[in-house]
Parts: structure tokens; C-alpha cells; sequence
């Protein structure tokens, strides 16, 4: 903080340079979080819920001045407002000898860069989900199949990224007179749904 406040050069890369700005303010937000827990030992249940919103009025960024490969960094104060949600969902049961597990979590934030005077809002969005069972056998190897999926969406004033991962697991394990056995066995997809160019 006491360098973005210093406003002599300083040489961060042999072609970057950052300038600091004493007229700095302290940044301005609001947050704001719900939560919800439940757990249960003898039902084998859990839940989790949670959602955080967070506004951000008042910032520091970082103006950029790009020349060739060369670049200069100097914070300034921005008032255009930011805003962020994240949601988490997670539900757990355990039935007789399964184990069954879903989980959630979404991600959405939107942000403002600065380059060469131009200010661009970009957009994240990052979704995951989860589908697991898991076997709890006394006598025989214990099984957990689990799928997962992970789509991403990168928005930009000039184009839009967007992109998934899915990841299908399975695991076993067996112990027998001190000997453990464990096998494990997984496969991944990825999925490029395209870049989208936008021309003005």
C-alpha cells in the first residue's frame, strides 16, 4: 500500500514501470452473506447453504499505458460500482450402506479494466457441480463413483470465452490382513464451445 502512495518510479520489470498516486482513497463496499447449516449424526445428513453478495462503489484500480512492451501502472480511484454473488449448496444423506453427495457452487463477478485510457467491463462466470456415492461394506471393497462438471463463461467488450470440464472418477479400496488395495480410475473431458469475436 505505501508504494501505490509513492509517486516516484519504480522499475518492476525491465519493461514495466509502476508510478504511485498520494491522492488515494480508501475503498468502499458492501457485503452481504446468508448461511444455513444443518447436520443430523443419526440421520447421516448435511446440508450447507450459503450466498455472499458484494457491492463495490469505490476502488483502486490500476491505469494502464501500454506502448509496444512497454508498460506503466499507476492506481487511481474508480466510482463506476463492481459487483459479485457466490453461492455454495452442499446435501449429504447416508442410506443403509451409500452415501450420497451433491454439491453446488456458483461463482459470478464483473470488473473493470483500464487500458490506454479505455475502460472495458469484463465478466466471470464460474459453475461447479458434484455427484458422488460412496459405499460403506464391511466385509467387501468399498466403491466411490463420482461425477463432476465445471463450465466457465469469460466475457469481454471485445469477445467471449466459453468453456466446460467434466471429470468422471471411480476409487476402491479393500484391506486384507494388513494389505491395503486401492484402485483408482478417471477420465476427463473438456469442451471448447467456442470463442465469440465481436467487431465494431
Amino acid at each position: 500500500m505505501i508504494n501505490q502512495l509513492i509517486t516516484h518510479y519504480s522499475l518492476i520489470d525491465f519493461n514495466s514501470v509502476f508510478i504511485g498516486n498520494p491522492t488515494l482513497e480508501s475503498e468502499r463496499f458492501h457485503n452481504y452473506s446468508l448461511r444455513y447449516k444443518k447436520f443430523n449424526f443419526i440421520k447421516g445428513l448435511t446440508v450447507n447453504a450459503l450466498i455472499n453478495y458484494r457491492n463495490q462503489s469505490q476502488s483502486i484500480k490500476n491505469a494502464t499505458s501500454l506502448q509496444g512492451i512497454d508498460q506503466v501502472n499507476s492506481p487511481f480511484i474508480f466510482h463506476s460500482p463492481e459487483n459479485s454473488i457466490n453461492g455454495l449448496f452442499l446435501y449429504s444423506k447416508k442410506i443403509n450402506i451409500f452415501k450420497y453427495t451433491f454439491r453446488a457452487n456458483g461463482n459470478y463477478r464483473e470488473y473493470f479494466q483500464v487500458i490506454n485510457s479505455n475502460t472495458d467491463l469484463n465478466i466471470i462466470q464460474i459453475n461447479f457441480c458434484l455427484l458422488k456415492i460412496e459405499s460403506y461394506f464391511k466385509n467387501i471393497p468399498n466403491f466411490e463413483v463420482s461425477y463432476m462438471y465445471n463450465p466457465t463463461v469469460y466475457k469481454t467488450n471485445l469477445s467471449t470465452f466459453n468453456f466446460s470440464e467434466g471429470t468422471f472418477f471411480i476409487n476402491s479400496n479393500y484391506r486384507y490382513k494388513g494389505l491395503k488395495i486401492k484402485v483408482d480410475y478417471s477420465k476427463v473431458w473438456f469442451t471448447n464451445r467456442g470463442i465469440i469475436i465481436y467487431h465494431f
